[in-house]
């Protein structure tokens, strides 16, 4: 799915939020180290989230990527330990059940994945 499904559908509703800086850095770091955009099954029936440098969103497999939710809009940082601003649109009237469901998916994911490259290098 590109981005531009994200204009095709219109947003139930948005607003400010922020991501910590832990999380913005493993995703950012994920996404140089890993894949760029990465694609990861969150474990949640049908749901997936997309992470690209831009913007972060998560789709609905069985509905052909339909979007839920999406984060973007993130502000440039001055420091690395401070939470990242960014805008939080919602394209399900029941997206806000998931969130923190998919960030944490999304944490474990990379988590273990960057450990994966981590040992690979310690044992060269």
């Amino acid at each position: 799915m590109s981005t531009s499904r994200l204009q095709d559908v219109p947003r139930m509703k948005w607003g400010d939020s922020t991501i910590s800086a832990q999380r913005y850095n493993r995703v950012r770091l994920g996404l140089l180290r890993l894949k760029n955009p990465m694609r990861i099954d969150t474990g949640l029936r049908d749901i997936d989230i997309i992470l690209e440098d831009k913007v972060w969103y998560c789709v609905d497999r069985s509905m052909h990527d339909l979007p839920i939710c999406a984060w973007d809009g993130f502000k440039p940082r001055q420091t690395l330990h401070e939470p990242i601003p960014c805008r939080l649109s919602f394209y399900h009237a029941h997206a806000d059940k998931i969130l923190e469901k998919v960030l944490i998916a999304v944490d474990h994911y990379l988590e273990e994945q960057l450990a994966k490259i981590r040992r690979s290098l310690i044992a060269k």
